[in-house]
């Protein structure tokens, strides 16, 4: 029932909370930070199997840009009721809720099928009082009936034709000798390119984008901070805001700090003054630093 899915995805998220192996969107979850968690999360693994999910919350935006869009320009207030359950202020909440945390904890197997409780108590049931009937004892009846021949024949489909020992010992021999050429190669390849195989769960901003790294790799004079897989990959500084148009108006974002004003694809806090925060590009915006006014004609 719908009863134990749940039980079982409340208590997974509890017990990775109290591990600390959640996101901090996670570990401390607000409306703002599911809504900045969802973006992650469907930024990294869109899957095929989670689109019900998706749809269910989300409503149907045919692929992963829609529903980052959608996600984006969304009230956090739906999220609302997801943490006053977490938090136990409430004793139940609707499905939908339940299926977007399993989504964002990647608990498996999702979504809940009513069928899949329906089968599991059928194989509960069916099969054990089932007594597979011996197959000599079926074939003896036939034996005593048949020439000697047909014994053997019998006998030869039933048993296991073994192999010759020197063929097992060529077999065993050539595995061992596979497995430790590939182990040497590995430790050899290891040793040359260990950066390789370093896990980049950090990023640097650039100053015009962001860009993975490391995290125990350190750059001089350039923070390094957690890995957020949306803004390393939409998250850019707009170098040329002369080829901007007004499609860009409360699309794109500002920022206006000692008179210097920039622009962003998206939206969230200054990668370089992460106190301040982003705002939308507005019509008096973009028509004072944007668009190009055409020369006035002088007067004859």
């Amino acid at each position: 029932m719908f009863s134990e899915y749940k039980k079982q995805v409340i208590k997974l998220y509890e017990e990775k909370r109290d591990a600390m192996a959640l996101p901090l969107n996670l570990q401390n979850p607000t409306p703002a930070r599911l809504k900045d968690e969802c973006l992650a999360v469907i930024a990294k693994r869109f899957k095929k199997g989670d689109e019900k999910v998706l749809r269910d919350f989300f409503g149907d935006c045919v692929d992963v840009e829609g529903y980052i869009r959608y996600i984006r320009s969304m009230d956090v207030d739906r999220f609302r009721p997801l943490i006053n359950h977490l938090n136990k202020k409430t004793e139940n909440t609707d499905e939908k809720n339940i299926e977007l945390l399993a989504w964002l904890i990647d608990f498996s197997p999702r979504p809940y099928i009513f069928k899949l409780d329906t089968l599991k108590k059928e194989e509960d049931f069916v099969g054990h009082k089932e007594v597979e009937k011996p197959v000599a004892a079926g074939i003896s009846s036939e034996l005593e009936k048949e020439s000697s021949k047909e014994v053997d024949k019998k006998l030869n489909r039933i048993t296991v034709t073994k192999k010759p020992m020197y063929a097992l010992f060529w077999h065993k021999s050539w595995k061992k000798l596979a497995i430790s050429a590939i182990s040497i190669f590995i430790l050899l390849f290891s040793f040359k390119s260990l950066d390789f195989f370093k896990e980049k769960d950090c990023m640097y901003w650039d100053g015009v984008n962001y860009k993975s790294i490391s995290c125990d790799q350190k750059l001089p004079n350039i923070q390094v901070i957690a890995l957020d897989t949306f803004k390393l990959k939409h998250f850019k500084k707009i170098t040329k805001p002369d080829t901007l148009t007004e499609n860009c108006i409360r699309k794109m974002w500002y920022s206006k700090i000692d008179k210097e004003v920039e622009f962003f694809t998206t939206g969230g806090m200054h990668p370089e003054y992460p106190e301040k925060a982003l705002k939308p590009i507005s019509e008096y915006i973009f028509s004072k630093y944007i668009k190009v006014k055409a020369p006035s004609t002088p007067s004859k």
